[in-house]
């Protein structure tokens, strides 16, 4: 009896480490396979940057392009994404920006930001291509903006913009096969 027991653990053991290759069947009305998402690894993120990365792969997810979109994702097609912000603000913008905290944002100030979308496309490991995106927007520093958490804000929706730009782009160009005729269907990456 001892020795089936053996058998039997030593064939359980065994048998999950095989490994095969898989080909994605698509279940969902999505037109490309599954994809891992990357954003922001080889920069450092403040902590109340986060929600903004956060943003780039939820707007990912919305665009229903892919069976299933993450870092959890195990896919060869990988997108690796930098999300850079910045300012095209002069001296004279930051003393209006002063002048708006001296007075506690009662004195409302303008931001010019911007948001910069860099994608590059990975297939089985090898670079396909990069793509950038830039969008400038603009908010208004007041009393309002400053105090609520649930205004919505300007950079959001450029965040939106951009990976909306970079998503329009990549299904025009025709990296991958698109899934026929809208049934479930088969694509070897």
């Amino acid at each position: 009896m001892n020795r089936y027991i053996r058998v039997l653990f030593s064939i359980l053991i065994l048998s999950g480490c095989a490994t095969t290759t898989e080909v994605y069947k698509y279940t969902t009305e999505s037109i490309y396979p599954p994809v891992r998402v990357h954003i922001n690894r080889t920069v450092p993120v403040p902590r109340f940057y986060v929600n903004r990365l956060d943003e780039v792969n939820a707007e990912i997810k919305r665009s229903g392009m892919f069976v299933d979109a993450g870092s959890h994702v195990d896919s060869p097609l990988v997108f690796d994404i930098t999300l850079h912000r910045g300012t095209t603000d002069t001296a004279a913008n930051t003393a209006g920006h002063l002048l708006s905290a001296a007075t506690l944002f009662v004195v409302p100030s303008k931001v010019n930001n911007f948001n910069k979308l860099t994608v590059d496309l990975y297939l089985s490991g090898k670079k396909i291509k990069t793509y950038e995106y830039t969008d400038h927007y603009e908010e208004t520093l007041s009393i309002t903006t400053a105090m609520s958490s649930e205004v919505s804000t300007n950079e959001f929706s450029s965040i939106r913009k951009v990976v909306n730009m970079f998503l329009e782009e990549f299904d025009k160009d025709k990296v991958l096969k698109r899934k026929q005729g809208g049934k479930s269907g088969e694509v070897a990456i």
